[in-house]
C-alpha cells in the first residue's frame, strides 16, 4: 500500500462527510480564474473537470490525435493572473485548445509539497495545432520572457523561459479497462499501435518521436555539488529530495534541497523560503541540543541547500513498529516492560523539550512520530532528538501555514497548545498507531487508552493519566460503556438493515451506491471486493449467518442493479474479485440461478486474463467455474476450469507467496480442480506450489511463524499476519488441504500459525488486511482443525476490540459502521469496510450461541468450502 499521503484515501477523505468522496464536478465562481479570461462562447465549448477548466474551439473538435508535442507554463502565486491572462488570450485569438487550474484553491493544489512530482507546476497545458509546436513556444517565448516560476521536472525548457515547457504527450488519450480494473490511458505510436504515455519526473520522449531542435541552455556549475558529493537518495518531494552526502573530507551531513517555487503554502512561503526560515529556527535552537546543528545553508540558482548534522539513530516511528509489543507479539516480559519504561522517558522528553523550544520563541508547529530521533544510550534508554523544522513557526507569527500530517491535526489555535496536542499524539502513536482513526472520531483517544489498560498489562498507569487528563481537559468522554459490551446479533442486525437503507440509485453518480473504500472511484461500483454487491453478499451473509430472513430488499436491489446496469457489467474485468466473475458467483450464492446464466455466457465468451492470480486472474476463474458446475451442472464449465488450470501450470510463476496476489491463491485452485475432477495431476501441481509457499514461511526474532508480503528476491521484508498477502491466507489454504489429505504436516503448520496470529489489535479492522480476516482464519481453524482454548481466547479478543473501531452516532449512541483502510472514514464494502467485518463477527456469534459451522467470510474461501462440502458429500452418499 502507499503512504497514506500519496494515497487515494488522503484524496477522498477531503471532505465534510464521514464517507470517502471524490468530487470531480465543480462548479465556476465568483473567485474562478475564468473570469480573468474573455472569450467569445459561439467559438468555444467549456468543460471541467477537477482540477481544471478546459477550452476546445469548435474547429479543433474533429483533432482526434491521441498524442503530440504540447506545452506547460508554470507560474507563482504573484504573477499567475498575468500569465493567464497573456496566455489564455494568445489561444483564444488562435484558437489553440488549452486548460488551467480552475482557481486558486486548484492553483495551490498544483504547485503543493504533496503534487505528484512530475505534474507539479502544470498551471496552463496548450494542445498547438499539428507542426506548430515551435512557432507557439515562440511566440509565447517572447511574451512571457520576463516572468519566473517553478521548473516543470517531466518537460524540457524552452530555450531560457522559466516559465514555459513542453513534451510529447497525451492530446486525446485512448481509454481501456485493464484487468485489475483500472482505466489505464494509451496513446498510438508510429505503428499505430496503443502505448502508455510514461508520466515520469524527468524529461522522456517516446523511442520514435524526434526530439525537438531547441537550443539548451548551458547550466551553469553547481557550489553545492563542489562542496559535496551525494552518496544516497533518502527521500523526494516536490520540493527536492532529502540526501546522505559527504564533504571534501569524507564527513558525512543530511543535506535537504528546496527546488526553487516549489511546495507553495497558505503562508505563500514557497520551499526555499522555509528553508531558509529552518536554517534560523536550527541555528537558534542550536545550544539546546535537541535538534540538528547547522553545517552550511547554499542559495544558488533559485534552490536552497540545507546541509545539518547526521543524527546517529533510528526514528521514533521504526522503534514502535519493531519493537510495541502489541505490534511484534514479543514474550519476554522483560523486554516489553522496557518498552513500556522507554516510551514514558521518551514522552516525557518530548513534553520538557518541547517546552524548551517554545521558551525560545518557536513552535514546532508539524510534528509527528517520523520526525523524532531516537539516540540509544548504554543502558537501553535513549536520548530524544526533533528534526524537520520546515514548517515551524514564530509564536508571535499569525498568518498560519495550514500544513498537518494526517493523523496529527490538532484544533487548538494558540500555537503552545497545539504543539502539546500533537505530542499527545505521539504518546498515543506509541501505545498502538491508529492515530488516522482520530481524523474520524476524536473520542477514539479515549476508547484506545480504556482498551489498552485491559489489553497492554505492562504500560504504565503515569503514562495513560498523562493522556487521559489531557484529552478530558478538550471535552473527550469515556468509552467503557460502548467498548465492553458484547456484540449481540440484533445489534448486527440493526446496523446491517441501516446500511441497506443507504442504498441509493442516484448515488452512482458520485461513484457509489452505498459508501465504500476510494479504490472504487479507480475501477467500478459493482464488484465483490468494494461495491455494491460485494456489500449485499456480506448482508446476505449475515443474515444466514445468525438464522434470520434475507432482506427482501436485498433480492430487489441485486436485480434493479443488474438489469439497469447489465451493459456495463459485462463489459467488465472478466476476474473474480473487480469484475464480472464474481457477480456470476453473488448470483449463484443468493440463488438468482437464471441472471447468474445469463452473465456467465457472457464472462466464458471474453478470453482468460493474462494474469495467473485469485484477484485479478485465471485461478480466480477457475474457482468461479467450478462453482458454476456445482450449482448449474454444466460440464463445459467445468472443461474451462480444467483448461484454465491446464494454462496456470504452464504459466509464469508468480512473484508473490500470498492468497489473493501470489502463489498461494493458484495452489488452491488446482487444488479445487482436483477436488471437482479427481485428476491427480492437479493435486500434484497444487502440492508443488504449496511446498513453494511453505518454504517462504520463516521464524522471527520472537519464535513466531510468518511470511514476507513483498515480491520473492526483491531484498525486502515486511511480515504480514493478513488475508490478502499474509499469514492468514496461506492458513487458510492450508485448512483446506488438511481437509482433504489430513496430512499430519498441513495439521503442525496450521498450529504454528495460529499460535501465531495471537494479535489483540491491527492497524485496520478489515476482511482484506485487516483484523476481521486474522479473526476468520482462526474461527475457521477452530471449527474445522482444532478446539484450542487458547485460540478461543484470542478470536474472543479480536471480536471484542472491533468495538474500539466502530463508530457511534454522536447524539443517539447508533452504531455508524466501521472505518474502511487508513480509517479515515467510515467505508461499507466487504474487503475493507463494514460488512465483511459484521460477517465475521456474526459468523462466531452464530458459532458461540447455537455451534453453528459456517463457512468462511471471504467469497472466494466460501464458495471453496463449499465445493469440497459438496464433492465430500456426493462421494460419501455414493
Amino acid at each position: 500500500m502507499l503512504p497514506v499521503k500519496y494515497s487515494n484515501h488522503a484524496v477522498a477523505f477531503k471532505n465534510n462527510t464521514s464517507f470517502y468522496m471524490i468530487n470531480n464536478n465543480f462548479k465556476h465562481n465568483e473567485d474562478s480564474f475564468i473570469n480573468l479570461v474573455d472569450f467569445d462562447k459561439n467559438k468555444v465549448e467549456i468543460y471541467i473537470k477537477n482540477p481544471w477548466t478546459i477550452f476546445i474551439f469548435n474547429k479543433n473538435i474533429s483533432d482526434k490525435r491521441t498524442a503530440d508535442w504540447k506545452i506547460h507554463i508554470s507560474s507563482t502565486i504573484d504573477n499567475h493572473e498575468e500569465v493567464l491572462k497573456i496566455a489564455a488570450n494568445y489561444c483564444i485569438k488562435n484558437e489553440i485548445n488549452f486548460k488551467f487550474t480552475a482557481d486558486l484553491d486548484k492553483f495551490r493544489e498544483i504547485n503543493g509539497k504533496a503534487t505528484n512530482r512530475a505534474s507539479h507546476g502544470k498551471f496552463i497545458v496548450l494542445y498547438p495545432p499539428e507542426d506548430s509546436i515551435l512557432t507557439v513556444l515562440e511566440d509565447l517565448h517572447y511574451k512571457t520572457k520576463v516572468f519566473e516560476g517553478p521548473y516543470i521536472l517531466s518537460d524540457k525548457p524552452y530555450k531560457d523561459s522559466k516559465i514555459l515547457f513542453y513534451r510529447y504527450g497525451e492530446f486525446i488519450p485512448i481509454r481501456r479497462v485493464s484487468e485489475r480494473g483500472t482505466t489505464e490511458t494509451f496513446i498510438k505510436n508510429n505503428e499505430n499501435k496503443l502505448v502508455q504515455d510514461m508520466r515520469v519526473p524527468y524529461y522522456r520522449i517516446p523511442e520514435w518521436v524526434e526530439d525537438l531542435n531547441v537550443p539548451i541552455k548551458t547550466e551553469k556549475e553547481s557550489l553545492f555539488l563542489s562542496k559535496y558529493k551525494p552518496k544516497e537518495a533518502l527521500q523526494f518531494s516536490s520540493s527536492g529530495g532529502i540526501y546522505l552526502v559527504e564533504d571534501q573530507v569524507e564527513k558525512q551531513w543530511i543535506a535537504i534541497e528546496a527546488r526553487q517555487y516549489s511546495a507553495l503554502d497558505y503562508a505563500g512561503f514557497y520551499a526555499p523560503e522555509r528553508l531558509e526560515r529552518e536554517k534560523d529556527f536550527l541555528i537558534q535552537l542550536e545550544k539546546t541540543g535537541i535538534t540538528p546543528k547547522v553545517s552550511d545553508f547554499i542559495l544558488e540558482h533559485g534552490n536552497g541547500y540545507l546541509v545539518e548534522e547526521k543524527i546517529e539513530g533510528k526514528s521514533l516511528r521504526v522503534y514502535t513498529y519493531t519493537k510495541n509489543p502489541l505490534i511484534s507479539l514479543e514474550r519476554d516480559v522483560s523486554k516489553i516492560k522496557k518498552y513500556y519504561e522507554n516510551i514514558l522517558d521518551i514522552f516525557n522528553q518530548l513534553i520538557e523539550k518541547i517546552g524548551i523550544i517554545h521558551e525560545h520563541g518557536i513552535a514546532i508547529y508539524d510534528i509527528s512520530d517520523a520526525n523524532v530521533i531516537l539516540e540509544e544510550k548504554e543502558d537501553g534508554s535513549f536520548n530524544v532528538r526533533i528534526i524537520d523544522l520546515e514548517h515551524s513557526m514564530f509564536l508571535d507569527e499569525t498568518e498560519e501555514l495550514r500544513v498537518d500530517t494526517i493523523g496529527y491535526r490538532s484544533k487548538e489555535k494558540n500555537l503552545v497548545k497545539k504543539d502539546l496536542d500533537k505530542i499527545m499524539l505521539i504518546g498515543m502513536v506509541m501505545i498502538y498507531p491508529i492515530n488516522n482513526l482520530y481524523e474520524l472520531d476524536e473520542t477514539k483517544k479515549i476508547a484506545l487508552l480504556e482498551w489498552a489498560q485491559e489489553n497492554a498489562p505492562f504500560l504504565l498507569d503515569e503514562y495513560v493519566d498523562i493522556l487521559l487528563n489531557h484529552f478530558k481537559t478538550q471535552g473527550l468522554i469515556s468509552h467503557r460503556t460502548k467498548s465492553s459490551t458484547k456484540y449481540k446479533g440484533t445489534d448486527l442486525i440493526e446496523l446491517t438493515s441501516s446500511i441497506l437503507g443507504l442504498f441509493d440509485f442516484s448515488s452512482k453518480e458520485k461513484g457509489y451506491y452505498i459508501p465504500a473504500d476510494p479504490h472504487i472511484f479507480n475501477t467500478n461500483p459493482f464488484s465483490i471486493s468494494h461495491g455494491i454487491y460485494g456489500i449485499l453478499f456480506g448482508i446476505y451473509q449475515t443474515y444466514r449467518n445468525l438464522d434470520e430472513p434475507t432482506p427482501v430488499l436485498l433480492e430487489e436491489i441485486s436485480l434493479e442493479v443488474f438489469e439497469r446496469e447489465f451493459s456495463s457489467i459485462k463489459n467488465l474485468p472478466r476476474n473474480l474479485l473487480i469484475g464480472s466473475s464474481g457477480i456470476v458467483v453473488y448470483l449463484l450464492k443468493i440463488d438468482l440461478i437464471d441472471e447468474a446464466r445469463i452473465l456467465y455466457k457472457e464472462v466464458a465468451a471474453h478470453p482468460a486474463p493474462l494474469l495467473n492470480d485469485l484477484f485479478y486472474g485465471k485461478a480466480g476463474l477457475v474457482i468461479m467455474h467450478l462453482y458454476y458446475w456445482m450449482k448449474t451442472k454444466d460440464t463445459k464449465s467445468k472443461e474451462q476450469a480444467k483448461a484454465l488450470s491446464d494454462q496456470m501450470i504452464e504459466g509464469d510463476e508468480l512473484e508473490y507467496s500470498g492468497l489473493y496476489e501470489g502463489k498461494a491463491g493458484v495452489s488452491l485452485a488446482l487444488l479445487l480442480t482436483y477436488v471437482v475432477t479427481g485428476e491427480r495431476k492437479y493435486l500434484e501441481e497444487s502440492e508443488k506450489i504449496l511446498k513453494e509457499v511453505l518454504d517462504m514461511l520463516y521464524t522471527n526474532k520472537i519464535g513466531n511463524l510468518t511470511i514476507n508480503r513483498k515480491k520473492k528476491g526483491s531484498g525486502e521484508s515486511v511480515e504480514s499476519a493478513f488475508l490478502f498477502n499474509g499469514l492468514s491466507g496461506v492458513g487458510m489454504l492450508l485448512i483446506s488441504f488438511y481437509r482433504i489429505t489430513r496430512n499430519p504436516e498441513h495439521k503442525n503448520y496450521l498450529d504454528k500459525i495460529a499460535k501465531s496470529l495471537e494479535h489483540k489489535i491491527q492497524y485496520f479492522p478489515g476482511l482484506m488486511r485487516g483484523l476481521a480476516g486474522v479473526a476468520d482464519f482462526l474461527i475457521s481453524y477452530y471449527q474445522l482443525v482444532e478446539e484450542d482454548p487458547e485460540v478461543y481466547e484470542s478470536i474472543e479478543g479480536k471480536i471484542s476490540t472491533f468495538r474500539l473501531f466502530e463508530v457511534f452516532s454522536e447524539h443517539e449512541g447508533k452504531s455508524l459502521g466501521f472505518p474502511g483502510e487508513q480509517s479515515l472514514k467510515i467505508a461499507h464494502d466487504f474487503y475493507t469496510g463494514s460488512m465483511g467485518i459484521v460477517s465475521v463477527i456474526s459468523r462466531w456469534i452464530s458459532f458461540i450461541n447455537n455451534e453453528k459451522i459456517t463457512t468462511s467470510t471471504d467469497i472466494v474461501l466460501s464458495i471453496a468450502e463449499e465445493i469440497i462440502d459438496h464433492q465430500r458429500n456426493k462421494f460419501r452418499n455414493h
